[in-house]
C-alpha cells in the first residue's frame, strides 16, 4: 500500500503527501 501512496505523491504533489501522511496516520 505504502508504493500506491508513493504514487499518489507524484501525481498530486505537495497536496498529495498531505494526504498520505494523514492516511498513514489513520
Amino acid at each position: 500500500m505504502e508504493e500506491r501512496y508513493d504514487i499518489a505523491i507524484i501525481g498530486s504533489g505537495p497536496a498529495g503527501l498531505s494526504a498520505a501522511i494523514n492516511a498513514k496516520i489513520r
